[in-house]
């Protein structure tokens, strides 16, 4: 699933009754169907600073999926509404809650891409590459060769995929 777009005002009309019953209803399906994963890939909130009674409903709803099926891996990546940092800062409390979440693409000590954070495996059937929105620009290097931003972004995402078989081929 994406493009939640949480805290949305659209042309005056107010969206959080609307987008309360979609996560109600998202929770129901899981509960019913058990998937082995959920991915929500971007645009959780609309904006970069939603508010709080959207933060709220945001967290309120991801504990509530959680419980509704707690050996579902969930992974949570930022799309191009979405902070990345706001989504980072709060990403080692959600691993206690069974979420995977990504804000930005990880970068090691030296500033270079690191691929193993972006490989998430998903119980026992397979992995997930998860790349948060960037743009052009934000790819880091994977190596320490000078490149242009869209070398750097085919670099990483063949890194990735080179990474993601790799971890998929010994699973």
């Amino acid at each position: 699933t994406s493009d939640w777009h949480l805290g949305q005002n659209f042309y005056g009309y107010d969206r959080s009754e609307e987008q309360a019953d979609f996560l109600k209803q998202l929770t129901s399906i899981v509960r019913k169907h058990k998937p082995d994963a959920l991915l929500v890939s971007g645009d959780i909130f609309h904006t970069a600073a939603p508010s709080n009674a959207t933060v709220s409903l945001y967290v309120e709803s991801m504990l509530e999926i959680h419980h509704a099926c707690p050996s579902m891996d969930i992974i949570i990546i930022a799309g191009n509404h979405d902070s990345a940092s706001r989504l980072d800062s709060d990403s080692q409390l959600w691993k206690m809650a069974g979420v995977t979440v990504l804000g930005g693409i990880a970068r090691n000590e030296e500033g270079l891409a690191d691929l193993q954070r972006h490989i998430i495996k998903v119980g026992d059937k397979g992995i997930v590459a998860a790349v948060p929105f960037a743009y052009l620009s934000g790819f880091p290097r994977v190596t320490s060769e000078a490149q242009s931003a869209g070398q750097r972004q085919q670099a990483y995402f063949q890194a990735l995929l080179d990474r993601a078989n790799q971890d998929n081929h010994d699973h």
